[in-house]
């Protein structure tokens, strides 16, 4: 139900609340990688690369085949990499 809620909440740009929901969704269950990728996915939204990045390495520990929480991650690894080289300049 918050999952679902949550995927709702950010597609309409309500980010804080989507990120409530995913979160109430994983006390409920800890080990819903889908959970722990839509929260990521939230967190990008939002500019918070490293606590996304986080979100995808832990829904890939619970589902190492999970190809688009690899793909999120990925690039929000490269996010990071462009920001951290923005700001050395």
């Amino acid at each position: 139900m918050h999952e679902g809620l949550g995927i709702v909440l950010a597609s309409q740009g309500k980010l804080d609340e989507a990120v409530d929901e995913f979160r109430a969704s994983l006390r409920l269950r800890p080990i819903s990688a889908g959970a722990h990728n839509n929260l990521g996915m939230a967190l990008v939204s939002q500019g918070k690369l490293d606590a996304a990045i986080d979100e995808f390495h832990q829904a890939l520990a619970l589902q190492p085949e999970f190809a688009e929480a690899r793909r999120n991650l990925t690039t929000a690894l490269q996010r990071r990499q462009r920001r951290t080289k923005t700001d050395t300049r």
